[in-house]
């Protein structure tokens, strides 16, 4: 028995196929403390009968990938540099105006003023210009009044004449047709020919106090003697405003005001004038 038992411990056993396919794993390599530890891939062999599996083909992945490479290469991405001064400028909401929902836009600045004139040329123009407008406002009061309607009628007498033409000065008596009153050595304008002493002409007179006495006087030489002689006092406030500088002020604002107050300034004299003749 016991030689029995010692045969069959001696004998090797017969292989099997599960042992003959079983495949023998490799050792793992211990880290020594010089080199530290690597992991190590350890890819499983494929068995005997195991089917082959077919791997996807990525030629087309490829072929997309290059395409994009090569059109990416061939047509570069544009950069635009914006030049610090070319960028476009946005004010913040807080200091937008109310009420406007675009940002405003950018005035042009206008041209520079011209220097002022003399301070002597200008007193001297106010003066010139003052003193115009000042005779035409007194010679076209009366004739205004006269055209609407205001003023007495009746008759003038001659009583003397000199010179002729523009420079004809004749001087006569007034007496209103009424009777009201009679005004003596009274200056007669637009005799004409009938200038003998003693000649008897029909005449107007705006007041009793009145130095002058139209004769023949019509409705439209009236209102060409006032017409003209208002719109020279409006040309005499234009002559100040341009002569003391008044448009070379530095503001639009100082210019309109100075240019104002020029044209106004013989207005009023004329407006003085018509209440003192009413």
């Amino acid at each position: 028995m016991s030689e029995t038992a010692s045969a069959s411990e001696a004998a090797p056993a017969p292989p099997t196929p599960e042992s003959e396919t079983a495949v023998e794993p490799e050792p793992a390599v211990e880290p020594t403390p010089e080199a530290p530890a690597e992991p190590v891939a350890t890819t499983p062999e494929p068995a005997a009968d195991a089917e082959p599996v077919a791997e996807p083909h990525a030629e087309p992945v490829t072929a997309a990938l290059e395409v994009r490479e090569t059109v990416r290469l061939a047509v570069p991405e544009r950069v635009v540099a914006i030049v610090d001064d070319e960028r476009p400028f946005w004010m913040p909401v807080q200091e937008m105006p109310r009420g406007s929902a675009r940002p405003p836009q950018r005035v042009r600045p206008g041209r520079p003023p011209k220097p002022p004139r003399r301070p002597a040329t200008g007193l001297i123009a106010l003066l010139v210009f003052g003193l115009l407008a000042t005779f035409f406002a007194w010679v076209s009061a009366e004739p205004l009044w006269l055209a609407v309607g205001h003023g007495k009628t009746g008759t003038a007498t001659v009583t003397e004449c000199t010179g002729a033409g523009v420079g004809q000065r004749c001087l006569g008596e007034f007496t209103a047709t009424s009777g009201a009153f009679t005004a003596e050595r009274v200056r007669l304008l637009g005799v004409g020919e009938q200038r003998d002493a003693g000649t008897t002409v029909a005449a107007r007179m705006v007041a009793a106090d009145s130095a002058r006495a139209y004769v023949d006087a019509a409705t439209s030489v009236l209102h060409l003697r006032w017409g003209l002689g208002m719109a020279l006092v409006l040309l005499c406030g234009a002559g100040i405003a341009w002569s003391t500088g008044a448009l070379r002020l530095e503001t639009r604002r100082a210019r309109r005001q100075a240019a104002a107050l020029s044209v106004a300034a013989p207005v009023l004299v004329a407006v003085a004038f018509l209440a003192a003749t009413f």
